[in-house]
């Protein structure tokens, strides 16, 4: 996640002047199409095209693509502990971005970071919209 690798092949993920290429799951489109203008946050990997390595089409035949142009890395996901009893005792699995205290308590496993200035492609081919389609979020 640190370097940006593909979550399929581990090769440098595909990146051009729209951004980095996500794969998202598609709780992540029907917001978007809600109308909710946030910035996203994730655990997931970004990917190489399709065509650039045989094993990504079947990862994921028709999952929503999205391209980022800001990703940065904003937390960790993780096991949150209480600090209030000893020993410690589990909270939960939880997303902890760094600048809450809490990060203090959390056994990290995944980073999380937030997706921003999002555009949202076409699912079959992994291309940008047309002209006249905004999917940007613009937070």
């Amino acid at each position: 996640m640190r370097l940006l690798l593909c979550q399929v092949c581990g090769q440098p993920a595909d990146h051009d002047a729209d951004g980095v290429l996500w794969l998202l799951p598609d709780y992540y489109a029907e917001a978007q199409a809600a109308g909710e203008l946030r910035p996203r946050r994730t655990t997931h990997l970004p990917l190489v095209r399709p065509d650039r390595h045989p094993a990504v089409p079947r990862a994921a035949p028709r999952a929503p693509g999205h391209r980022a142009r800001q990703a940065p890395v904003c937390g960790v996901r993780g096991l949150v502990y209480s600090p209030v009893v000893r020993p410690p005792v589990l909270v939960g699995d939880y997303e902890v971005r760094y600048d809450n205290s809490t990060i203090r308590w959390t056994v990290a496993d995944q980073l999380l970071r937030t997706l921003r200035d999002c555009i949202r492609l076409i699912s079959t081919t992994w291309t940008r919209p047309a002209v006249g389609h905004d999917w940007h979020w613009r937070p």
